[in-house]
């Protein structure tokens, strides 16, 4: 019972890292929210036909193809406690349809420690673990090709 408690107690102190829409009014709000179904509708491509999640994990991004492959710069601006830096997008992530924004948007999951161990999504998250890449669910290049 004391366990569950001080779980319960430090749980209470780690601040929410859930994945959150882009603040109204900011830049990526307002390139985001006429867009708002179909960033909802989008399915990941990897076959799986999983959702690439809401706007919650999409954001608009600076990206550029290196040799054969995507990357993407992501930024504690758009991902809170996320280290700055490029990712490279695996193939079998990038979205190849119509991208009516017009700017690459990535879909992302932060890595997260936890406890009781790592997750990189849970409702008792903690703070961002950058020793860990984080998941990339979708990519559309800002043209869809």
């Amino acid at each position: 019972m004391a366990a569950l408690l001080t779980i319960a107690v430090i749980a209470a102190r780690v601040p929410s890292a859930l994945a959150a829409p882009p603040p109204e009014g900011s830049e990526d709000w307002k390139i985001m929210a006429p867009f708002k179904d179909w960033i909802r509708d989008q399915k990941q491509p990897a076959g799986s036909g999983g959702s690439c999640c809401d706007w919650s994990d999409g954001r608009p991004v600076e990206a550029e193809i290196r040799g054969q492959h995507w990357w993407a710069h992501v930024t504690p601006a758009h991902w809170p406690g996320i280290a700055d830096r490029w990712i490279e997008i695996p193939d079998e992530r990038v979205n190849k349809g119509r991208n009516p924004i017009g700017l690459p948007i990535l879909w992302l999951a932060v890595p997260h420690e936890w406890i009781g161990g790592r997750a990189y999504m849970s409702p008792m998250e903690g703070p961002v673990d950058n020793s860990r890449p984080p998941f990339v669910y979708c990519f559309y290049p800002p043209d869809g090709t």
